[in-house]
């Protein structure tokens, strides 16, 4: 549902299996509410059979062409998927070492450090660029954390491989809960308002030579280690794991209403010395990920604002991607605990994000009861304002958005 309907914070999907196994799926599965709104939304989502059945081809063929490439790398064998990502075995007792590798070129993907999964790596199926990049990494990779060495993998020429769609032989993705097929009778009588083709090109003619925006930052001190991958033209999937379950829900919020590709790893002290330490890194990365993203701001809005409502809380926030880092927030949660996440951390994740990605953020919840709406409020409107600040614009050009002539 991420992928192709970009409903990832939402947290909603389906799923086609044999009907024992979901009988066991059901009696096991933890309890999980979702909201009426939710249930709608994916309803509607099935709606267009046309642009689901075209957005699941086109994951699917950039995973097989992803998995291709990677089984001609000595020493890596894709698992068979039929998910958004694929699950990579690495030579055995090399993973962390060809992880921090990729980090250090700015590669994010999922480690996986023993168990079962011990030196494998999860990667996510996107755009075509984000897999030659990966391959291009691991071709070039050094050993350690990106010092001299031996190549991290000897190269093979990985063969040619077709980009024509051809027939998978898999069943369709496009079916309901109950297996009912999704069908719009009326597709064929009338003329196609936009394909997604046609939307990619209308958005690169818009954006003038604007190429995707990407950023990567890993930090690795003596109490954490971070590593941050972003997409400012990205869908709204999110991989996040930082060991914090409120601060994920906070960052997943950003992606999603974003529209921010956004994958995070961290790990920490906190068993030591509690989860300060973890969500300023954290912060950190971040927001210096989103400035190599944004680069020197050209051809960019510059400026955004929302005021986003959540039942009791409505939290105001306005951004300036200025390139000179400057935060104001008051969200009134100082004092509170959100789950296992203290309200002043919330205040200091967006101070330090805002510092190190160089923008302007005033942010300040106007009213509200509850700490977790005040604070989700506040994280769903900095996604809003960012996604609107770091938005092409088409009639300024690829000038810098300044009178300067500069950002910062």
């Amino acid at each position: 549902m991420s992928k192709w309907a970009g409903l990832a914070g939402l947290r909603v999907g389906y799923g086609v299996m044999d009907a024992a196994m979901a009988d066991a799926l059901m009696r096991g599965k933890p309890p999980y509410n979702v909201s009426q709104t939710a249930e709608a939304a994916l309803l509607a989502s099935l709606e267009g059979a046309a642009l689901l059945n075209e957005r699941a081809a086109m994951i699917i063929e950039e995973r097989e062409r992803m998995a291709a490439l990677l089984a001609a790398l000595p020493g890596v064998e894709p698992l068979p998927s039929e998910a958004n990502f694929i699950l990579c075995r690495l030579p055995q007792g090399r993973g962390r070492e060809i992880h921090d590798g990729l980090a250090s070129r700015g590669v994010s993907a999922r480690y996986y450090a023993g168990g079962a999964l011990a030196d494998c790596l999860r990667v996510s199926v996107g755009a075509s660029s984000g897999a030659d990049k990966l391959i291009a990494a691991l071709k070039s990779a050094q050993g350690g954390s990106g010092g001299r060495g031996a190549p991290l993998l000897s190269y093979v020429s990985a063969p040619s491989f077709p980009r024509k769609r051809e027939p998978t032989g898999r069943r369709s993705y496009a079916k309901v809960p109950s297996g009912r097929e999704c069908t719009d009778e009326g597709a064929a009588a009338r003329p196609r308002k936009r394909t997604a083709a046609r939307r990619r090109d209308a958005y690169n003619r818009a954006t003038n030579t604007m190429s995707a925006r990407t950023g990567t930052y890993s930090r690795t001190t003596g109490e954490t280690d971070v590593s941050v991958r972003i997409g400012l033209d990205g869908t709204g999937d999110a991989a996040i794991a930082t060991g914090n379950g409120m601060l994920d829900h906070l960052l997943n919020q950003l992606s999603r209403h974003g529209l921010f590709d956004l994958e995070i790893q961290a790990s920490g002290d906190s068993a030591l010395t509690g989860w300060h330490h973890t969500v300023e890194d954290c912060g950190i990365a971040l927001g210096r990920a989103f400035a190599d993203a944004v680069g020197d701001a050209a051809g960019i809005r510059r400026m955004g604002h929302a005021l986003t409502p959540l039942d009791e809380a409505l939290a105001r926030v306005a951004v300036d991607v200025s390139g000179r880092g400057y935060a104001v927030v008051d969200l009134g949660i100082s004092g509170t605990t959100i789950a296992d996440l203290p309200g002043d951390l919330v205040r200091h994740f967006l101070e330090s994000f805002a510092v190190e990605a160089r923008i302007t953020l005033h942010v300040e919840t106007l009213r509200g009861v509850n700490a977790h709406h005040k604070a989700e409020a506040a994280f769903k409107g900095l996604a809003k304002a960012l996604r609107d600040a770091v938005e092409p614009d088409p009639r300024g050009g690829m000038s810098a958005p300044s009178t300067k002539g500069v950002i910062g």
